[in-house]
């Protein structure tokens, strides 16, 4: 299968190399599409194996055995939905995909044989490129058409078997939601007058268990609506991110006219949710008459409740009716979330400190001759000892920014002249986009300066709360939170550093070749960046003064504009990992029994309350940090998503009015670190926002039925205040959130469209 993908890739890169072939190169995209889905939906099965055999026991479990049992849950008209929809997704793609495979053998034997024309080539069903001739060879041709026709099957099967089990699954849950409705609201609570409470506690103890049964029973259910979202989410989401470049790519063959055998049928899912009635059934049952302790329990599940069961294609997309109007737009997000989620950590022994998170964002703040922060390990430690060490740190600080100014002024100088002088309104384009690179490192850097005392206290906070030994280090997960940052980190770093220093070499690299190796006497001198200065610089040491300061600019700009993004990240990690302990260990906790002896009441409850206080306390101080970070780290983020609006507007108009090969390199790279900055900071937005709201999650989930009327109070409270969750803002304007992505790219193709008009005129 993945020979016949290469294969097929071969072919789409042939077509664009010699610039042909290009409406079967993008048939045959929508062919790889289907290709790649299956490929990695069958890798998606097999890593989550173990996870899919223990929701498959979990569900058995739940199933009803017995015919009663059956009939009660309306097993059969549940199998008979599932049944219909389940044959018309495989007839529909069985037809598509024989029809695709079967088209040439059809087309050549009846043209061939039955009408005697036999000016008929031999074809295969899908394009691909070989190193070697099919066409005239028969053994060739057949063992190549067999071979795509095996492949494409075994894509058919891994799409059919992962959508099928995941819609099995679905149905499973929607049973289970609805039975749990009916049960809730057929149940009479309390005698018929309400005033026998007293008189009859067998009633009672009879009504308080059927809600503990109904929570257990609920709790499952939520259980394994998220294991489902884990297992199936990222296969989801890639169904709908192939979807949607299929219709793309068909109704492009459509407007151009191409043949009707080209069309290809694509496939749809569906999905109802229904959880959310589990709160319409409570209301709607008699409760009336029911004690007061057993209404009060009540409002937990309505509250829960309210909070329905939702299928998600990873963290991007609810899956309902509306999904299939949603167009996924940058596969480049999926392909390194994807990524990202599938990878196993081995627990080390080895203890991991605060300055592993932040040692890369110290690392680039001295590149620029600043340190963010004091030492947050010994708060009284005096840095005066050091004083040469500052010295030559401010005077390097200096140097850094004296010299970024100095080449902004520069550039800023040329596009000013450019405008006047009525120029090259490309190269005025290309400039503004460095422009607002140097402008965003120079306002960083500034306000990480300003911010100096309120970024010492806030790794002072997280020093204080960070887990010291081993055995802590382990139940807060921290190898995996640094893993992942690591990873994001490196990509974050690489690409960027990958880029300015593919800018600052190149003018010498084409030089080199061209008048060096090449010996080609007409190659004229350039600068990484254009500028204007009032004195001739090209045929003089002058020449390597700019270059140098340019490429030092350049890099100082690299560094500032790193570390302020890589502290933010590094500081939200933190938060993101406490929030999971937090979650973790009221999720986990066992409140005491609180009915038996006075004496036994007081002490079990002062435990419990213990565990609240300590717990509301963790809770306000992760919060306070998260306010911190805001405070701090708000203008930056705020500059960052206007400049990269502005940033990826000049790029895409430069795309779209023809630049040189070189250029076209440069500003793809420069594109890609853009959409990485924008996703990392968002992802990392969107994953706070959800760990925090699974604080009351987990407070719903504990095993609270057992325990104080008192303490239940009190957990009204931290579920009410999780219901509002952390949020990253950048300042006022914007919480930041992977909705961010959206609203940053449509500002984008404002500015864009804008420029565009402005420039065709």
């Amino acid at each position: 299968m993945n020979i016949v993908l290469l294969s097929e890739f071969m072919y789409i890169f042939m077509a664009f190399v010699n610039n042909n072939h290009f409406v079967e190169a993008i048939v045959l995209s929508a062919f790889m599409g289907f290709v790649f889905v299956g490929d990695f939906k069958i890798y998606s099965i097999w890593r989550r194996r173990t996870h899919i055999t223990v929701m498959m026991r979990d569900l058995y479990a739940l199933y009803p055995q017995t015919p009663e049992e059956q009939s009660y849950y309306e097993v059969k008209m549940e199998l008979q939905r599932y049944s219909r929809y389940a044959f018309a997704f495989i007839m529909l793609y069985e037809l598509s995909f024989w029809s695709y495979n079967l088209f040439p053998l059809l087309n050549y034997l009846i043209t061939d044989f039955l009408l005697g024309v036999r000016a008929v080539d031999r074809t295969l069903p899908y394009n691909c490129w070989t190193p070697f001739e099919w066409h005239t060879v028969n053994w060739r041709y057949y063992a190549m058409y067999l071979s795509q026709i095996a492949a494409g099957q075994a894509c058919l099967s891994a799409q059919l078997a992962n959508d099928l089990l995941l819609s099995a699954v679905a149905v499973q849950l929607i049973m289970h939601y609805r039975q749990l409705a009916k049960k809730i609201e057929s149940h009479k609570a309390g005698s018929t007058t309400g005033k026998q409470w007293k008189e009859t506690p067998f009633e009672r103890n009879v009504d308080l268990q059927f809600l503990c049964d109904v929570i257990a029973y609920h709790q499952k259910i939520l259980c394994l609506s998220q294991a489902l979202n884990d297992v199936f989410g990222i296969s989801l989401f890639i169904s709908f991110a192939s979807t949607s470049m299929i219709i793309c790519f068909v109704l492009f063959q459509i407007t151009i006219g191409a043949s009707i055998d080209l069309m290809i049928t694509l496939a749809f899912f569906l999905f109802c949710s229904l959880s959310e009635y589990i709160s319409y059934a409570i209301y709607n049952h008699n409760w009336f008459d029911a004690d007061l302790r057993y209404k009060k329990m009540l409002v937990f599940i309505m509250k829960r409740a309210q909070k329905p069961a939702i299928m998600q294609a990873s963290s991007f997309v609810m899956v309902s009716m509306s999904t299939m109007t949603v167009s996924i737009l940058w596969l480049f997000i999926l392909a390194y979330a994807s990524v990202g989620i599938h990878y196993a950590v081995r627990m080390s022994t080895k203890i991991v400190t605060l300055d592993a998170f932040v040692e890369k964002a110290s690392f680039w703040f001295s590149l620029y001759g600043v340190e963010a922060f004091d030492d947050f390990h010994d708060r009284s430690a005096e840095h005066h000892n050091w004083k040469w060490k500052n010295y030559l740190r401010k005077l390097f600080y200096y140097i850094s920014f004296i010299n970024v100014n100095w080449v902004l002024l520069h550039e800023a100088a040329f596009v000013v002249v450019n405008f006047l002088e009525n120029g090259d309104f490309l190269q005025a384009a290309r400039n503004l986009s460095f422009m607002g690179f140097v402008s965003v490192a120079d306002i960083k850097i500034l306000i990480t300066m300003q911010q100096r005392t309120q970024l010492s206290k806030l790794m002072r906070k997280l020093y204080e709360l960070y887990p010291k030994d081993v055995g802590d280090q382990r139940h807060y997960d921290l190898q995996r939170h640094l893993q992942h940052y690591s990873c994001i980190s490196f990509l974050f770093s690489f690409s960027h550093t990958f880029t300015v220093w593919a800018y600052n070499s190149l003018p010498m690299i084409n030089y080199l070749i061209h008048g060096h190796l090449l010996q080609q006497k007409t190659v004229e001198r350039t600068l990484p960046y254009s500028c204007w200065v009032p004195f001739e610089w090209r045929d003089n040491w002058l020449y390597y003064l700019l270059y140098t300061s340019q490429a030092f600019a350049a890099h100082s700009c690299l560094a500032a504009y790193l570390a302020t993004d890589l502290l933010f990240c590094a500081a939200t990690v933190q938060l993101i990992m406490h929030f999971r302990k937090l979650a973790g260990d009221i999720k986990q906790y066992q409140p005491d029994y609180a009915s038996g002896r006075q004496v036994g009441i007081n002490t079990d409850l002062g435990k419990d309350l213990r565990f609240l206080s300590a717990v509301a306390c963790y809770h306000h101080t992760v919060l306070e940090i998260n306010q911190l970070i805001n405070d701090i780290f708000g203008l930056p983020i705020l500059i960052n998503f206007i400049s990269t609006s502005f940033v990826m507007c000049f790029l895409a108009f430069q795309f779209t009015v023809g630049v040189p090969l070189d250029a076209l390199i440069t500003l793809t790279c420069y594109m890609i670190c853009s959409l990485v900055q924008i996703y990392m900071i968002c992802s990392y937005g969107q994953e706070l926002i959800t760990t925090s709201e699974d604080i009351g999650h987990a407070v719903y989930n504990h095993n609270w039925l057992v325990s104080d009327i008192r303490y239940k109070k009190l957990l009204i409270m931290i579920i009410r205040r999780s219901q509002k969750p952390a949020v990253l803002r950048a300042t006022n304007f914007l919480n930041v959130s992977m909705g961010t992505i959206t609203d940053i790219l449509q500002l984008s193709y404002k500015f864009f469209a804008l420029i565009r008009t402005m420039y065709s005129r």
